[in-house]
């Protein structure tokens, strides 16, 4: 019994480690998944719990998943969410947080505050699925390609949306890659390469690296092969915020875009 306790109560941050770890970017699913495990420990440390696990032990647990949001937390990981069209239909803006990352993000990263606004407008209109993104058969696409790809290949063409979101959904999301490059050092680095410099040995791995990406892009080698045939097998699908991830109650997006310019000076 309190195996079964003990894996109920971390199954969240389990399931958020397994995807943590994946080479592909998860970064429009960041926001959801702390949202989803902040909403799973905050129900254990409430009153209504009736599990074996004492309260001071969740609350603590409670506590760690908050410092560790407030830690990791970037601005970027909301505007990700916004633009992650698996979750297109999500009222982002009640959270108040997220609007205010969101208008921090996209002042630094277009030229003028009327490149904001109309950023703005095309955010309202691909919220709403209006205008140029009424078409159905963009919304069937939306959940077979990855949120980058969706933004640069698929999405309508407009001024500023494209660009920012194929940017931010491309993003690393975890230390992983890195984790990744350490192990390349180790693996060029070897016994009979020790006399190599740091700026030759840094060369190499990047190399090397990028001949791996380019690789599997193209589906060469052993590992694109091995990799293709995992994906035929069993297809590894994005994780919704249904069921595992969950997010804001999905609504239509009325007066949000007024609120925004309001508290920009428009």
């Amino acid at each position: 019994e309190d195996s079964e306790e003990v894996q109920a109560v971390l199954k969240p941050l389990l399931i958020a480690l397994r995807h943590a770890d994946e080479e592909r970017s998860l970064m429009g699913f960041v926001w959801p998944m702390l949202h989803t495990i902040q909403q799973h420990f905050t129900k254990l440390a409430g009153a209504g719990y009736e599990g074996r696990m004492p309260q001071a032990e969740r609350e603590a647990v409670l506590q760690k998943v908050k410092d560790r949001w407030i830690y990791m937390h970037s601005p970027l990981h909301s505007l990700a969410y916004a633009l992650n069209p698996r979750f297109v239909g999500t009222h982002h803006f009640d959270d108040s947080e997220v609007k205010q990352d969101c208008i921090d993000v996209l002042t630094k990263m277009l030229p003028r505050l009327q490149d904001v606004s109309d950023a703005l407008d095309e955010y309202n209109q691909y919220h709403k699925k209006q205008g140029l993104f009424a078409a159905p058969l963009l919304w069937i696409r939306a959940m077979k390609v990855s949120p980058s790809n969706f933004w640069a290949e698929e999405a309508p063409k407009v001024k500023w949306l494209n660009w920012v979101g194929s940017q931010v959904l491309s993003l690393t999301h975890a230390a992983g890659g890195a984790e990744r490059n350490w192990s390349t050092h180790g693996f060029i680095r070897s016994d009979l390469r020790r006399s190599l410099t740091t700026e030759r040995l840094e060369r190499y791995v990047r190399v090397y690296r990028n001949m791996r990406l380019r690789d599997r892009a193209l589906g060469r080698g052993v590992a694109a092969q091995k990799q293709r045939a995992r994906a035929l097998k069993d297809p590894k699908e994005y994780p919704l915020h249904t069921g595992e991830w969950s997010s804001c109650d999905e609504s239509d997006n009325e007066g949000d875009l007024d609120a925004i310019r309001a508290t920009m000076g428009f």
